[in-house]
């Protein structure tokens, strides 16, 4: 079992609204009717909640959804400002190609770079589903490189990083609990990311597709998410979250198919027809 005394990586959802709408998308946007939206005043509380519980992580990531569709999302990067200290490493944020980051949103971006090269500041990541998805690749690579913020046009249209998109199933129950250790120990959530842990709507998630499971209805496992909104102490809600590097599987291994290296591999992005949807 892992051992770990400090938390890597948090991935925020900031909304799940998209402009969109992949077949496989791996938080599940096109799956709900009214994508989750939050108020800024509620992210700047959930923000508050993290940094209480985390006063320390290596990298943070603003996911979505599409987070360029907020306009909002510079007042949001001012707000966490204050908490730049507080990451190690960088800010990333994970972004289409299909919408230009506002002036506003890049000149607070610059001021996330710390002295001394301690930190790469903010750092884009441009996913690149080619022409008609992401009509705005090179224009934001551009800007960014105008702005001097680090950042990788990540290939999704031609080299496919990571050989593409997988899918993560029907969310079927179709493993008992051991072929789900099984599945837990071959997945690239835990193994070779050392778990993606989801902060979505006040809750906290040591993996994106057990939030799925639970959105769905399909079980509730208190021992599986943290409510940041909760009365549970500080000191309780910190240990339940590092006891989950400890893991030896999730409920969700036995509804959800992984991300393991024999996934079967598929063209990212998708677009589901008009109508159509996930479930």
């Amino acid at each position: 079992n892992k051992k770990q005394e400090s938390v890597y990586r948090i991935s925020l959802d900031v909304t799940h609204r998209c402009n969109l709408k992949c077949k496989l998308c791996a938080a599940h946007v096109p799956s709900f009717k009214q994508p989750w939206h939050p108020t800024l005043e509620y992210l700047k509380k959930t923000v508050d909640k993290m940094f209480e519980l985390i006063p320390q992580m290596d990298r943070l990531v603003i996911a979505g959804g599409e987070p360029l569709v907020r306009s909002d999302i510079a007042d949001f990067f001012k707000y966490l400002l204050a908490y730049k200290e507080r990451i190690d490493s960088r800010v990333e944020i994970i972004t289409n190609g299909s919408i230009l980051p506002s002036e506003e949103l890049l000149e607070i971006c610059k001021m996330f770079t710390r002295e001394e090269g301690m930190s790469q500041g903010i750092y884009f990541i441009v996913d690149n589903y080619g022409p008609e998805l992401s009509p705005k690749l090179y224009e934001i690579g551009k800007l960014l490189t105008e702005y001097n913020i680090p950042h990788e046009l990540r290939d999704y249209y031609k080299d496919l990083h990571c050989d593409g998109w997988v899918d993560f199933g029907d969310f079927t129950l179709k493993r008992s609990l051991e072929e789900g250790k099984k599945l837990f120990q071959k997945c690239a959530f835990p193994s070779r990311l050392n778990l993606c842990i989801k902060i979505f709507d006040g809750r906290i998630d040591p993996c994106s597709q057990s939030l799925h499971c639970m959105r769905l209805g399909l079980y509730d496992e208190p021992s599986e998410y943290i409510n940041l909104f909760d009365d549970t102490s500080i000191e309780e809600k910190r240990k339940k979250l590092l006891s989950w590097y400890s893991l030896e599987t999730l409920r969700a291994c036995q509804y959800c198919d992984g991300m393991c290296e024999d996934s079967k591999r598929f063209q990212p992005a998708e677009q589901l027809n008009k109508g159509e949807s996930n479930i």
